[in-house]
């Protein structure tokens, strides 16, 4: 069978976006707090994907990203929901958490974050070394997350 000049895409594409989507349906949007054991097995999902995941020639995730993804989601404070994670073109990994809200965006990489933090209050933006651990500004904005009934548990 011969490719259809018309589609979008290179002709793998829609083998490829299936695979994603697959990996991508293991994420459940309608109980945010799923555990540490669903978040590190979608990792490892996405560890696998290879170049050109997305059909367009997406970078493959980098080890190193994964690794720092995994220290994160291992250093979340008690009562913190996993997050949604997200692969992207770039090779690095976004952990997004929404709730009542807020919205927190924290793309990881090999070295490297950048986070944005969405509230009733503005919007905040920070980006540095991953290297030297969560930073300040998301451990803050992962304290406002937290659900209010863990919250005056903790107090």
């Amino acid at each position: 069978m011969k490719d259809d000049p018309s589609r979008s895409g290179p002709p793998a594409a829609t083998n490829v976006i299936r695979d994603v989507a697959g990996i991508m349906s293991k994420i459940d949007t309608e109980q945010p707090a799923r555990s540490l054991v669903v978040a590190l097995a979608l990792l490892a999902d996405l560890a696998r994907l290879g170049p050109g995941w997305d059909g367009y020639g997406a970078d493959p995730i980098e080890v190193a990203c994964v690794a720092n993804v995994r220290a994160v989601l291992a250093a979340l404070p008690a009562g913190i929901p996993s997050p949604e994670i997200s692969p992207n073109p770039n090779g690095t990994l976004t952990l997004d958490w929404v709730a009542a809200g807020y919205r927190l965006s924290f793309e990881i990489g090999a070295g490297r974050y950048s986070a944005i933090w969405e509230s009733a209050a503005g919007v905040q933006t920070d980006d540095g070394d991953i290297l030297r651990g969560i930073p300040a500004f998301v451990t803050k904005a992962l304290a406002l997350l937290r659900p209010p009934a863990l919250t005056a548990r903790s107090a």
